[in-house]
């Protein structure tokens, strides 16, 4: 008999929403899981450009985030997941036991849940916040295993847990602007951690290193990620910020439309640009226009500035073999940059973009992580908190579904009857 820490209602429908504050901008993802699956049901950017440093700035955002979430859902938003940048990020290795008998038997969800309670209350040095706790491993009657043993009778069965933490008092800064815009941070994440989930890094990790090169404007992140753990990361404060203050100051056109003509126009793995209009403006009452070739040659010192300070910074990984190079966040978007990095670094990289209707862009990654990141709790929580009230949400859909069926019915009627007149 199957054990019923697994057994699940097919119709439960669980809206979880996840939030990223970064450099520049606010993401929120709200996302349903139903019968196993994801769906996006709303997406919010929004600019921040003084980050976390201008509170107000930040809660201000959150809040016309979430009035924009409720026109679309017609629920507030009560709960988020929180991301934070991974601000010296340190792992330590904890296992507990769950099941020690001398009779062979089924884990129960209880005993599970008892043993990473103790995971969660495990003593750690003064200062040292924990942030993720992440079971990377069972040891089931002596036998390593990566999947939980669902159905298998045993004398012995611990839990290996990957515990994230960190020093850094920053992340204080993120939960007290979250906190006060009225939120309710249900649970928080490195944003390295979440992203590697998303893009399944923990599992092709296994006996292989992947360099994970999370890209923002202002900021990036480097996580080493080996047999399904996040080994070493690194938080740096230089970014591709530098190639749309170079398109403002010489062109004279808004941030906004720099950089869409970087995110959008630009294919840095060219190797020869054409002499080809890529945009067009008026300024001072004439018609100014911007070529593909003219753009490429602007930015091409900035580029390769970028790609240096890329590689100095992972100068130590450049010794160890068959390592392969992921690259996330917005500037995982720039078209081109994957090609440029591995060229430089001898390594094969790729670009990462999410395939989740909705979300189909590399800024998205840590928070459709995150997600799946607190799915994944099910295992080890009795509940899992929802974002919204599950309740208020399913009657309204309920209600909207009567309306469609009215309206349809009303629809049908009117083409029947007027097919009958032109019978008679």
């Amino acid at each position: 008999m199957p054990s019923i820490l697994f057994e699940r209602v097919s119709n439960t429908m669980e809206i979880f929403a996840a939030l990223e504050i970064i450099d520049t901008e606010l993401r929120l993802v709200v996302g349903e899981f139903h019968n196993g699956k994801l769906n996006v049901l709303k997406v919010e950017q929004l600019d921040l450009p003084h980050g976390i440093k201008e509170e107000a700035e930040v809660i201000d955002a959150i809040r016309v985030a979430r009035s924009s979430i409720k026109d679309k859902l017609g629920v507030e938003i009560e709960s988020v997941l929180l991301a934070v940048p991974s601000f010296g990020m340190e792992k330590k290795t904890k296992k507990i036991t769950a099941i020690s008998s001398s009779v062979r038997l089924r884990p129960d969800p209880i005993q599970i849940r008892d043993a990473y309670k103790k995971i969660l209350a495990t003593p750690l040095e003064d200062k040292l916040v924990l942030i993720n706790a992440c079971v990377s491993r069972f040891v089931a009657d002596g036998v390593l295993m990566r999947r939980f043993p669902v159905n298998d009778a045993l004398n012995e069965l611990a839990l290996e847990a990957d515990l994230y933490c960190t020093r850094s008092e920053k992340i204080f800064d993120y939960l007290k602007a979250v906190e006060k815009s009225g939120l309710i941070i249900t649970d928080i994440c490195f944003d390295l951690f979440a992203a590697a989930k998303e893009a399944s890094l923990l599992d092709q990790s296994v006996n292989n290193y992947i360099l994970l090169i999370k890209s923002e404007r202002k900021s990036t992140s480097f996580g080493l990620v080996y047999n399904g753990k996040i080994v070493n990361s690194i938080l740096t404060s230089f970014g591709y910020q530098a190639m749309i203050d170079t398109i403002v100051e010489k062109y004279g056109l808004p941030e906004k439309t720099a950089a869409r003509l970087l995110l959008f126009n630009m294919d840095f793995s060219k190797e020869v640009f054409e002499d080809a209009p890529i945009y067009m403006w008026l300024a001072d009452g004439e018609t100014r226009i911007l070529k593909e070739n003219e753009l490429a040659e602007l930015l091409k010192p900035q580029m390769e500035k970028l790609v240096l300070d890329l590689k100095d910074t992972c100068e130590p990984l450049l010794s160890l073999q068959g390592v392969n190079i992921v690259l996330c966040g917005e500037g995982g978007e720039l078209c081109g940059l994957d090609k440029k990095v591995e060229t430089a670094f001898g390594f094969p990289t790729r670009a990462y973009i999410p395939d989740t209707l909705g979300t189909r862009k590399s800024a998205f990654a840590t928070c459709l992580g995150m997600l799946y990141t607190y799915k994944d709790q099910e295992l080890y929580r009795s509940s899992l908190a929802s974002a919204v009230d599950i309740y208020e949400y399913e009657h309204l859909i309920r209600s909207r579904r009567k309306r469609a069926t009215s309206v349809d019915d009303s629809l049908t009627n009117r083409f029947k009857s007027m097919f009958e007149r032109r019978a008679k």
